[in-house]
């Protein structure tokens, strides 16, 4: 199991995200795993021009190689 999260605030209003997954070992090289993650990020640069309030989110899976 294996979750992260983080928030941030410099040029964005506010930033955070949430990411939580489950693993499994498939041999010495190759770890398979799938999860979700949610993704915010409220950004306004003061006046009329740019805009960007948005929640991203869902499930993914993927596979890590190790050399």
């Amino acid at each position: 199991l294996q979750s992260r999260a983080d928030i941030g605030a410099l040029q964005s209003d506010l930033t955070w995200q949430l990411i939580g997954s489950v693993g499994y070992i498939i041999n010495n090289t190759a770890t398979a795993r799938a999860g979700y993650r949610q993704l915010d990020v409220d950004f306004d640069d003061g006046g009329d021009a740019f805009l960007f309030d948005v929640g991203l989110g869902g499930p993914f899976i993927g596979v890590t190689f190790r050399f």
